[in-house]
Order: C-alpha cells, then sequence, then structure tokens
C-alpha cells in the first residue's frame, strides 16, 4: 500500500518495519490480524506523526477493520478513517490510500449504480491500486456479473502480496465462472501457503466436495495437522456429512445432513449460508429460499 503515494516519504528504519509488519497482517484477513495491523500502524503513526503514509495506511486500515465489527463500533472507525484520511492529506495531498479511503466511506447508503459510478471514477484515477479494484471486483460478483470480475481481481492480486482472502476469492470466482482448472490451480496455491486459514480451508472444502470431489474433501477433514486452529470439532462432523451425502447420494445420508444443517442454521449466518448451499445442491430448493 505504501508504494502507491505520488511521493514516499523518507521513515525512519522501525517505521518502515512497522508498516510491513501491518501490511502483512491487514492482508492475513482474520479479524485479529485486521486489529493487529490497525494497533501496528497507530504506533507508526506516533513515531512519524508528520508522514502522510502511515496515515493513510491508517484510514485503509481503519475501513477494513469495519468488516469485522457492529454497527456501533463501525461507526466509530469510519469517522477514525475520516480523520486519518484527512491528516494524510493535510500532509501529502497526493496520498492514494487516504484519497481512497474517504471514497468508500460514506456517511450515507449508497444505491448500486452510484456505487458502480463511483469505483469507475476511482479506478480512472488510481487504476492499478489493489483496494479500488478489489471493491469493485467484488461488487461486480454481488449483482451477478462473474466474468466481468476477474480483470479487476487479477489486477489486485498482480499489485499486491499474496494473501489468504483474495487467493479463495479469486478461486472461487474463477469456479463460477465456469474455469475450474485454474480455480484449482489458484486454490491449491493459495492453500500451500495457508493451510489452517479458516476461510481458505473451508473454501477448498466446498470446492472440492462440489465439484464431485468428496473423497478429497474427506482426507482434508481426516488431516487434522492442516486444520483450522479454534474450529470446533462439530464443524468438521457436518462437513463430514456433507460431503458423504454428495458422493453417495444415498437418500439417509441428504436427509440427515439436511437434518444437521437446518439446525446449524440457527447458530449463525455462515452456517445458514452453508445450508442453504446444500439444499440448493440436493434440489430442495423451497428450503434454500426460506433459508435465505
Amino acid at each position: 500500500w505504501g508504494g502507491w503515494d505520488r511521493k514516499r516519504d523518507a521513515l525512519p528504519p522501525e517505521v518502515e518495519a512497522l508498516l510491513i509488519r501491518a501490511q502483512e497482517a491487514l492482508l492475513y484477513g482474520t479479524p485479529e490480524q485486521t486489529a493487529a495491523g490497525v494497533s501496528l500502524l497507530q504506533e507508526a503513526t506516533s513515531k512519524a506523526p508528520r508522514a502522510a503514509r502511515p496515515w493513510g495506511m491508517l484510514a485503509l486500515g481503519y475501513r477494513k477493520q469495519t468488516q469485522h465489527t457492529g454497527s456501533q463500533e463501525t461507526r466509530q472507525l469510519v469517522e477514525r478513517s475520516i480523520s486519518a484520511a484527512k491528516r494524510a492529506l493535510e500532509l501529502d495531498p497526493g496520498n492514494a490510500d487516504a484519497q481512497i479511503a474517504l471514497w468508500f466511506t460514506p456517511r450515507a447508503p449508497q444505491s448500486r449504480l452510484v456505487f458502480d459510478r463511483r469505483c469507475q471514477e476511482m479506478l480512472a484515477r488510481f487504476p492499478d491500486h489493489p483496494v479500488p479494484n478489489i471493491n469493485y471486483a467484488s461488487f461486480l460478483t454481488e449483482v451477478g456479473r462473474t466474468r466481468a470480475s476477474l480483470p479487476y481481481f487479477e489486477r489486485a492480486r498482480a499489485s499486491q502480496p499474496p494473501s489468504p482472502p483474495l487467493g479463495h476469492i479469486y478461486a472461487t470466482t474463477l469456479w463460477s465462472a465456469g474455469r475450474l482448472d485454474e480455480a484449482d490451480d489458484v486454490m491449491d496455491e493459495t492453500f500451500r501457503l495457508w493451510p489452517r486459514h479458516y476461510a481458505v480451508w473451508f473454501s477448498r472444502h466446498k470446492l472440492l466436495i462440489y465439484t464431485g470431489r468428496s473423497e478429497a474433501a474427506l482426507a482434508m477433514i481426516a488431516d487434522e495437522s492442516t486444520r483450522p486452529v479454534g474450529v470446533p470439532d462439530s464443524n468438521f462432523a457436518l462437513c463430514a456429512l456433507e460431503a458423504r451425502a454428495l458422493e453417495t447420494r444415498a437418500p439417509a445420508d441428504i436427509e440427515r445432513a439436511y437434518q444437521e444443517h437446518l439446525k446449524a442454521a440457527r447458530i449463525g449466518v455462515g452456517f445458514t449460508q452453508n445450508a442453504l448451499t446444500f439444499c440448493a445442491a440436493i434440489g430442495r430448493i423451497d428450503s434454500a429460499f426460506e433459508l435465505a
């Protein structure tokens, strides 16, 4: 991210080291690592208060942190992001991170048409910055324009270090676009780098079972050395039921997995999404709509 400023600040080595560590933490993408990255950027701004680059990165860090918080915390983080961005622009009006942070943290909800236009305007100004590319690619997938999103994901991947979230999201998008060999390549590489990242693990598991490779998915469950840390065994048990049901297609296996998915769906949104996907796969479309 630091490379996108029109002019780079001459920072002390200890501050540069903080920015590198912060970037690594933010790219990992979990709530804990995102919070750690923001903390490192706060330390960097305290050590170099008149340097624009740490403030711009902090503005984007706060914005990223809103993905993991409740509504009250989100409002506070948006205000902090705006404040940090304005500070960066006071020090360097050309700071790209700050401009992008302000661009994507409006105070009022936007229509999808407005967001589409805003993304395109920002990409015209900063065509190779990863953040607007990722935002626009994600937006396009949300409105069903999967193939159109791929060039923006690819541009983002070319302009920042590899990361677990971008790796598994790009692989899933390739899968959705019907480019299965490429999806496998990206997912396998991402899994090789971060086998215990929970989103990477579960995304690869879903790719395997929903493309007819339940045996490989069951092997993933059996290999406890690469399971995500902190995930209850019950989650993996449900994954195993799902994999077996889609492999055997036996009515008893499907019904058991279906009932367990419905129970899990009461726990939280992620479980509901998993149940919805399974219902669609087994042809229980009315149940999928009820869950949605």
